[in-house]
């Protein structure tokens, strides 16, 4: 067998030294092209992380296979953020920045793939001037339609006065629309969204004219008015005007589950919503209240008592007195408490596998040994930014053991996260207790 100097296997590999400074061409001695590769190989290559959105539209313009194949690759979540360049917010692409030339390249490459799409401006909350939706964005969808967009989140923008046939098409195809800081002013965009099963309207403009429409398929809906810390600089005639706009608007969809408000009321009219939920939506399983009245205690809560399917409740800045209400939530098994008073009697919460205290204070002495001791079925449960009598709380050793014997013979195991300062010396000795620090954001 005759054998082959080292030199000539360097040579056909690229890698033999240079003489007299003249390049060596690399040989290919298979004769392999990238084209004769199988799908599997070409996806796993084209899936590299030293890849960008620019290197796979390069990929995809070089013939119709390779567009196949990135079609694949491209994420189907994309998010873009206009701030100067645009910023690319979608998995390993994350931090990328595009130019508006490099945007419309991906766009006329893959929108058409995309099923997830945000635009946004960075952009001050009191700015009361919107700029116009991305004219990027708008060709894009003219162009290429978003075929398989199903979510699209807007932030900081103004939808156009006169909407295209082809941007209402879009509209009709989703199954949740999310429409923040975001003004409007042609009503007819909202028009037949029958396929809508998530609406998120927060600080819209002229949100009256989604209020008035019908959602047949809605099942979520998430309202939030003007930023709580504002709503003193808003005249009251607009605010009862959407207010009244908004139970209707609840009135009409009593599919709806997960309900999810933040905003102005008086006394009567929060009430009078409440008891419009209750009547209207039968099937309501999640309810999150964050709303702004002169005093907001428990008292306002009784209506709650005629939501027999609800299993999630968050409530915010609520002086609540008792949580008698809850005994006949028979459902109930998360509640989210934040900057509310705790109450005294933690019987009525037997039921929950999971409760959040964030943001709350206690002039009381509060015994985290007796509430856990009663709250047999808990799995979960996240104190934060908790206050004892003006003193922040924090986990002690001595109360994280007491814990672990407790729920040592329950069947569950409870995760507990909190903030606490010892070292788990035996992170064995209690196998139904799960310690996580945790400081909430």
């Amino acid at each position: 067998m005759e054998m082959i100097p080292i030199s000539s296997i360097l040579e056909c590999t690229g890698e033999a030294p240079v003489e007299n400074n003249r390049p060596i061409k690399s040989t290919n001695i298979t004769g392999t092209q990238i084209t004769d590769m199988n799908d599997d190989c070409l996806v796993y290559i084209f899936s590299s992380q030293s890849l960008d959105l620019l290197d796979l539209c390069s990929i995809a313009e070089t013939c119709t296979r390779f567009q196949l194949i990135t079609e694949l690759i491209f994420p189907k979540k994309l998010a873009l953020e206009r701030n100067g360049p645009y910023v690319v917010d979608a998995e390993k692409y994350f931090g990328q920045h595009l130019e508006e030339h490099d945007v419309k390249r991906v766009l006329t490459n893959f929108g058409f793939v995309v099923s997830d799409f945000s635009i946004s401006e960075r952009i001050s909350r009191c700015k009361r001037e919107r700029d116009s939706l991305d004219c990027v964005f708008m060709d894009a969808v003219t162009r290429h339609h978003f075929d398989s967009l199903k979510s699209l989140h807007i932030y900081g923008f103004k939808l156009p006065d006169i909407c295209t046939d082809q941007f209402k098409e879009m509209f009709k195809r989703l199954q949740l629309l999310e429409l923040q800081w975001v003004s409007t002013s042609d009503a007819t965009l909202f028009d037949g969204l029958h396929s809508l099963v998530d609406l998120r309207v927060m600080q819209v403009e002229n949100c009256g004219a989604i209020l008035e429409k019908v959602f047949p398929a809605l099942e979520r809906f998430t309202y939030f008015t003007t930023h709580l810390r504002h709503t003193i600089t808003i005249r009251r005639t607009k605010l009862v005007q959407s207010f009244d706009k908004l139970m209707t608007f609840v009135a009409r969809h009593h599919d709806l589950k997960v309900i999810d408000l933040c905003f102005y009321s008086d006394n009567k009219s929060f009430i009078i919503l409440l008891e419009t939920i209750g009547n209207s939506c039968k099937n309501l399983v999640e309810l999150w209240i964050r709303v702004v009245l002169s005093t907001f205690t428990s008292a306002h809560l009784k209506s709650l008592h005629a939501f027999k399917s609800l299993r999630t409740l968050g409530l915010f800045e609520v002086s609540c007195g008792n949580f008698q209400f809850i005994s006949a939530l028979t459902e109930l098994r998360e509640l989210h408490l934040s900057g509310c008073s705790l109450p005294g009697d933690f019987d009525v919460l037997s039921g929950l596998t999971k409760l959040v205290i964030d943001g709350c204070t206690t002039s009381d002495r509060f015994d985290l040994i007796q509430m856990i001791g009663r709250l047999g079925k808990l799995e979960e449960l996240t104190i934060s930014y908790f206050h004892i009598q003006s003193t922040k709380f924090q986990l002690s050793r001595n109360a994280f053991d007491q814990i672990g014997t407790i729920v040592m013979d329950r069947p569950q195991v409870l995760t507990l996260k909190c903030e606490f300062y010892f070292d788990l010396a035996s992170p064995d000795m209690y196998s139904k207790i799960l310690l996580l620090y945790y400081v909430a954001n």
